[in-house]
């Protein structure tokens, strides 16, 4: 797996096993470590701030500073990794000695911030690769074996007659044939379809709130929409007995019928947030993508729990924020990040099949914080690996049973995951890697990586 610091990644080579059942006699639960200190041991066991333990499975490698983002050609030869300012290409990295090579989006010499966001995507052919940008609003055009950026392609400007402005560029995918590229507009609340040849946006379409992730089957595009609420401005004050510089306190709490209706509040006519539970909120829609400049809704299906039922004996009051999509033959797995659960969704009328929730022991069940992110399948579609962000693992689950069958250690926070054609190789890059150890002391950890950009 890979490494990273001090946001760390890895890339595994794995031997998968069932994970332990505990004895429910065993109540008292604390962190691992007990009384012993944080370690930062990377060819050991690191232990966190927080007591937890670090072990990964497989290789590890560093990578630069907060991998977010994880892509891999057709071929599964090559891997990109967007971290923050820069890109990396890593090939060989199911071998013994990985070759990385960094990529930026700005020029030369200009100042390295947080210019990209984690989406990306390879053409079929892994010649091309597209990568977004986040809030500049653009997309990445780089020639794989230059290395080089080699356009721009925009989202804010004029399309069918709408100005865009302050676009978001989220998740990329690619069109089968590669024809097109499609990108997750978060502030627009729109998915762009972009035409690749010409390399400027060719059609737009509105779609749930805040679009964080895509999937692509044949002519169809799926979006999960990880939002509940599309909020309005605050209107000035009438009168000249209140702060016209913003409110001095909360107008509402949430839930409430203030907070959905809305409610005058220091002199400004506040406005409701709405329904949570609305359509376009915690949701995953289906765009007919065959007509490239005129894509349409064809489909809205809601994934996980809404808010206000009772799921373990509590109410939900954070809805399900699906934050991932799996299609694998004629279903797509969704994977709803704050409920701990993944939605087994039918292709052919959007209706849920099934509804695994992931639990590492009976002794959690009631508990919920693992925090399910990105999810790759084996070739054959019978087990899906999902990586658990608060839990420093990968899940295992079969898709036959739709059930989890066991946990892969990893660093500390997995976020994405790729595994090579032949299903035998899985990579995983780690958000927070093994940590940085200590900031003082004659224990600080005395590693050739924390030179790295």
């Amino acid at each position: 797996m890979f490494r990273n610091l001090p946001a760390l990644g890895l890339l595994a080579c794995l031997t998968l096993a069932a994970a332990p059942v505990l004895s429910q006699q065993s109540s008292y639960l604390h962190a691992p470590a007990v009384n012993d200190y944080a370690v930062h041991n990377p060819g050991g066991t690191t232990i966190l701030p927080d007591g937890r333990l670090l072990k990964p499975a497989g290789k590890h490698f560093p990578l630069a500073k907060w991998p977010h983002g994880l892509a891999m050609t057709r071929d599964g030869k090559t891997l990109f990794v967007a971290s923050e300012g820069i890109g990396q290409l890593i090939t060989g990295w199911d071998g013994p000695n990985p070759v990385i090579a960094e990529i930026s989006p700005l020029e030369e010499g200009t100042r390295k911030r947080r210019s990209n966001a984690g989406g990306a995507d390879f053409s079929p052919d892994g010649k091309t690769l597209y990568w977004s940008s986040g809030e500049s609003g653009e997309l990445y055009v780089f020639d794989v074996d230059k290395k080089e950026k080699v356009a721009d392609i925009p989202l804010n400007g004029m399309l069918d007659g709408r100005a865009y402005a302050d676009s978001f560029a989220m998740d990329v995918k690619t069109s089968a044939d590669g024809k097109f590229v499609y990108c997750a507009d978060v502030t627009n609340f729109r998915v762009a379809v972009i035409d690749a040849g010409q390399r400027k946006a060719a059609g737009s379409v509105a779609v749930g709130r805040y679009p964080y992730a895509l999937a692509v089957v044949g002519t169809n595009v799926y979006v999960a929409n990880v939002g509940m609420f599309e909020y309005s401005p605050i209107p000035p004050p009438i009168g000249i007995d209140f702060d016209k510089r913003g409110l001095t306190f909360p107008p509402f709490a949430v839930p409430s019928q203030e907070a959905r209706d809305g409610v005058r509040f220091e002199g400004r006519d506040i406005p409701g947030l709405g329904d949570p539970n609305a359509p376009e909120s915690f949701s995953v829609w289906c765009i007919d993508a065959s007509d490239p400049a005129h894509p349409a809704v064809s489909n809205r299906i809601k994934t996980g729990l809404k808010v206000g039922v009772v799921s373990s004996g509590i109410e939900t009051v954070g809805g399900s924020a699906p934050n991932y999509l799996l299609p694998i033959g004629n279903t797509l797995y969704a994977c709803n990040n704050n409920n701990d659960e993944i939605d087994a969704i039918s292709l052919a009328d959007g209706s849920i099949k099934s509804r695994v929730r992931i639990s590492p022991s009976p002794l959690t069940a009631k508990l919920r914080g693992l925090s399910p992110a990105g999810m790759v399948a084996s070739p054959d579609g019978r087990r899906i690996y999902i990586a658990e962000s608060g839990l420093n693992a990968i899940a295992v689950m079969d898709t036959r049973t739709s059930k989890i069958v066991g946990h892969i250690p990893t660093a500390w926070y997995p976020y994405r995951l790729a595994i090579s054609p032949d299903g035998r190789k899985l990579a995983c890059i780690s958000f927070r890697g093994f940590g940085n150890g200590p900031n003082a002391g004659k224990n600080i950890p005395a590693s050739p990586f924390l030179g790295m950009k």
